[in-house]
Parts: structure tokens; C-alpha cells; sequence
């Protein structure tokens, strides 16, 4: 009677091992199956830095009003005698730094250096859209764009900000956007 005791144990312990096998294979296998897809879509929605930099116009959203036009000032030097309360004044706002250039790190040396000039509240993040050529500054106020036309000379400077989908950063608040572009990121 032993034997046919050992051989019922035996044969549940085989069945159950089986079964535990079996149930492994299938979350082992649906767990590559979610890997392989989070891959494949992320490398389809990667742009190279090979890949032509273009500047979609769109994400730009017009601060308050809605009628607001982009423009860019023919004159940028500033003769104003109150300059230097107005940088004290533009050094406290909320500056978000994007790295629009394809290579790493862009974004956070920029801020950096903002930091060191007495910058007080600064973000670094992505520009999610993708690559762009020439650094362009969102402002939220024409008195802040000779401040960071002179830390960035040749970039295009607007009036309005992003839409939350353009970066992985939190836009609440922000007054200064920086899209570091490709020209500026050596």
C-alpha cells in the first residue's frame, strides 16, 4: 500500500510542477510580448540626429489673447536705464530649459549656467516634438527679451509659451521656454 501512496504523491507532485511550469512559460512569454511592443513604439517615435531639424509652428500657443502675433524684434539693444531692475526681476520668474538638439545633457548645461548668474528657479527637460535647428525662447513678456536675447543672440524669440504635450516638464507657472536647438547645443 506504501507504493501505491508514494506513486499518488509522486504523481500529484509531477502534475503539479507541470502545471506551475506551464504558467510560468505563459507569463514569461506575455511579459516579452509587452517589452517588444514598449520597444518597437519607442523607436518609432525617436528621431535621429540625422533627420532634417524643422520647426512646426504650431506648438507655439499665443499667451492670453488669442490674436497675438509672433514677432521679432528689428532692434534688441536695450537703452532703458531700469535694465537692471528688470533682469533681477526676469532671474526670479520660472525659466524652462528644452533640449531640442539630439544630444544628451544639452539642457541641463544651459541651466546650469543660468543657475550661476543668479537664475533662481530653473527646470531642464526634452522638447518631445523633436529636433530643431535654431534655438527659440517663449516669452511671456517683451521685457524679458533683451535678458535672454543676451544669452542666447541668434535664437528666434516669441510671445506665448507650449502645449503640455511639447515637453516632460511641468509648464505651470513658466514665463521663459528655452528650445536649445542644435546650432546652439556645441
Amino acid at each position: 500500500m506504501s507504493g501505491k501512496k508514494q506513486s499518488k504523491g509522486s504523481l500529484f507532485l509531477s502534475v503539479f510542477l507541470k502545471a506551475v511550469v506551464i504558467i510560468l512559460g505563459v507569463v514569461i512569454i506575455g511579459l516579452a510580448v509587452a517589452l517588444a511592443s514598449i520597444l518597437i513604439k519607442n523607436k518609432n517615435n525617436k528621431k535621429t540626429a540625422t533627420e532634417e531639424a524643422t520647426v512646426d509652428e504650431s506648438v507655439f500657443l499665443p499667451e492670453e489673447d488669442e490674436e497675438a502675433s509672433f514677432t521679432t524684434p528689428t532692434d534688441t539693444t536695450n537703452t532703458s536705464a531700469e535694465a537692471p531692475a528688470a533682469t533681477d526681476d526676469v532671474k526670479n520668474l520660472k525659466v524652462i530649459v528644452l533640449n531640442a538638439s539630439g544630444m544628451g545633457g544639452v539642457a541641463g548645461t544651459f541651466a546650469k549656467k543660468l543657475s550661476e548668474d543668479g537664475f533662481t528657479n530653473i527646470t531642464a527637460a526634452n522638447y518631445l516634438p523633436g529636433l530643431l535647428e535654431k534655438t527659440t525662447i517663449c516669452i511671456s513678456d517683451e521685457s524679458q527679451r533683451d535678458v535672454m536675447k543676451a544669452y542666447y543672440p541668434d535664437a528666434e524669440v516669441k510671445v506665448g509659451t507650449l502645449g503640455a504635450a511639447d515637453t516632460d516638464a511641468d509648464l505651470t507657472d513658466a514665463k521663459i521656454i528655452v528650445i536649445i536647438g542644435v546650432s546652439d547645443a556645441n
